[in-house]
């Protein structure tokens, strides 16, 4: 990976700017709520990465609505979030959805596509870049996945530690 000072608020802007024309042919809104500021050490390509696996899989499951596009900053991180008003993930499947090829309906891989990496690879981004992820979601009305990475990241990869990144309860925005 390569580090340098990435501002998030620039690049949720950018990301949802990118996804305005897919979002429009499905007749889907894009909203923002991003806060100026959201300066993090990590790497740019990565973490441009995470925002589209996020939008992408946010516009698969989202037939009707809107999609937004989030970034809360605080002293000590960055908070990017991704919300839908799509179908939702069933609280049961919510511990499973960050593991490798775990697809919450199998039965919908032929409809949607994908192959059920996407979470697991943004985990493993999240993860090196010491950050946390919180998934909250609503059958039938929802997911918001949101991204908490800390104002000054690691630089070497050395200093990772050892276990990876899980879905937790809400972020500590202070």
């Amino acid at each position: 990976m390569e580090r340098q000072v990435v501002d998030l608020s620039r690049l949720a802007v950018e990301l949802a700017r990118r996804v305005i024309p897919r979002a429009e042919r499905q007749q889907l809104q894009v909203f923002t709520d991003i806060e100026p500021g959201g300066d993090v050490v990590g790497d740019q390509m990565r973490l441009e990465q995470v925002g589209m696996n996020l939008l992408e899989n946010a516009l698969r499951y989202t037939s009707e609505g809107s999609l937004t596009v989030s970034v809360a900053c605080t002293p000590k991180g960055v908070t990017l979030g991704i919300s839908d008003t799509g179908i939702g993930i069933p609280e049961a499947d919510l511990p499973n959805v960050m593991d490798r090829f775990y697809r919450v309906d199998g039965s919908r891989q032929r409809a949607t596509g994908g192959s059920g990496l996407g979470l697991a690879i943004v985990g493993r981004i999240i993860h090196r870049h010491q950050g946390k992820i919180t998934i909250d979601s609503t059958l039938g009305e929802g997911t918001t996945v949101s991204i908490w990475l800390p104002r000054y990241g690691i630089l070497s990869e050395s200093d990772l530690p050892a276990e990876s990144a899980t879905v937790t309860g809400p972020i500590d925005r202070s």
